[in-house]
């Protein structure tokens, strides 16, 4: 038997007497757990920073605790299994934060109060109800993207009935920018049909690889003052304005106030080792590429890039073989691996380079313009990916800043590079 089978089995078997003591015990547990939460956003406030994932985990892992020991303390395993409890505790304490981070919505509040009472129908109806409705608030999507209900309740049937592709959009959006979008002030929703996320005061739409680039270039475009940080639906509206009117981007509010950040940026690196290592695929049938060869393409010839728009010839590396060639496989499709080959250098540098560093994981609590930057093209394949056009808008204001590059995230165990230019870099070897 399955181990969601297990727990709703457990769940329909328990006594109209124990769902009473399990709501007594509740009510107690149920308080507790909010005086904790508000403590925590209230410090969060009081210091000035966001409420983000880790603290999100954090304290969802306290909450959890509060009602397992509760009830461990109070009631008899034998009538409620420990495993079962725990996962109650899970699911509970994820509507306690959320609920208390944001607004307690209608989907919200009957899983609480049915979980109080161990009444596994009534949750999965209100959430069924939810789902059925094809546009669910932030809450309800963060709700159950956070916590343990649909892995509980996805394999087994007649018990919740999952729209078509909803576990995978589960999946595929990062906690990070679930949380993000909804502890901010925003009207955003998401619709289950289209699968992407709607600000509703302008209609706009993205989908869930473009909503985690929105907030990873949210944290990455971190003002140095309140005027200057910006919000989901504001890069949500920007990225529209972008696709639509790409060249009119500095007559855009959001347009201005990234520029302005990044005029004011004065936190610059040079190059930091000793040597780099840039990767191109070139057909199985070609000689080997020549030095020349390997240096950016000529103007005009270039696909778009995470930096680059389509046309503009900049020099993309990394800090490892392995990473350069990571980068380029990342483009290929299955018939260009079967033919084309790659062909890596390593490179040496000369001089010095003003270059912004996005790389870091974790640069919070500098009030400065950047943390770090993950933006994934995954399934996109148009001639101008929307993911990209926020940042190659960042670099063309790092272009006229006299700023010659940035570093960012490659992976767990390599940086990224580009530059304008090609010409801080001689060949060391073919590796």
């Amino acid at each position: 038997m399955k181990r969601s089978e297990d727990i709703i089995g457990a769940f329909r078997t328990v006594t109209e007497a124990n769902r009473k003591m399990l709501s007594s015990i509740n009510t107690d547990a149920i308080q507790r757990a909010n005086n904790m939460i508000s403590v925590a956003i209230n410090s969060s406030k009081l210091c000035g920073l966001p409420f983000e994932v880790n603290e999100y985990s954090n304290l969802k892992e306290k909450v959890s605790g509060v009602f397992s020991n509760t009830y461990l303390n109070s009631i008899d395993t034998s009538i409620f299994p420990k495993r079962m409890i725990n996962d109650i505790a899970g699911i509970q304490a994820a509507v306690a934060v959320i609920g208390n981070i944001t607004d307690m919505t209608s989907m919200l509040r009957g899983v609480e109060s049915s979980l109080a009472i161990a009444d596994i129908d009534g949750c999965v109806n209100v959430v069924q109800d939810a789902l059925n409705k094809n546009t669910l608030k932030i809450q309800d999507f963060a709700f159950l993207k956070n916590s343990k209900i649909v892995e509980v309740f996805k394999d087994v049937g007649n018990v919740l009935s999952l729209p078509q592709g909803f576990v995978s959009d589960i999946n595929s959006i990062n906690k990070s920018a679930v949380i993000k979008v909804m502890n901010n002030d925003n009207d955003i929703s998401f619709r289950i049909d289209s699968h992407k996320f709607v600000d509703n005061s302008s209609g706009n739409t993205v989908t869930i690889g473009e909503m985690n680039s929105i907030c990873a270039a949210e944290d990455v475009l971190e003002g140095i003052s309140d005027d200057e940080k910006f919000s989901e639906t504001e890069l949500m509206d920007f990225m529209a304005f972008l696709d639509s009117c790409p060249m009119m981007a500095m007559y855009n509010d959001v347009g201005k106030k990234i520029f302005n950040i990044i005029k004011k940026f004065n936190k610059t690196i040079s190059f930091d080792k000793k040597s780099y290592y840039h990767c191109r695929a070139r057909s199985n049938s070609e000689p080997p590429f020549v030095w020349e060869q390997m240096k950016a393409a000529p103007y005009g010839f270039t696909f778009p890039g995470r930096y680059n728009h389509a046309g503009q010839s900049y020099f993309y590396f990394a800090d490892t073989k392995d990473g350069a060639e990571k980068e380029v496989g990342k483009h290929m499709s299955e018939t260009d691996r079967k033919i084309k080959t790659l062909q890596t250098v390593e490179l040496g540098v000369r001089g010095e380079a003003n270059l912004i560093d996005l790389s870091a994981k974790n640069m919070r609590g500098l009030n400065t313009f950047l943390r770090y930057i993950r933006f994934s093209l995954k399934n996109d394949k148009s001639s101008r990916p929307r993911v990209y056009l926020i940042p190659s808008f960042v670099s063309e204001c790092c272009r006229q800043c006299n700023i010659d590059g940035i570093k960012y995230y490659g992976g767990k165990d390599y940086s990224n590079y580009v530059t304008w230019s090609d010409g801080y870099y001689n060949f060391i070897r073919n590796v």
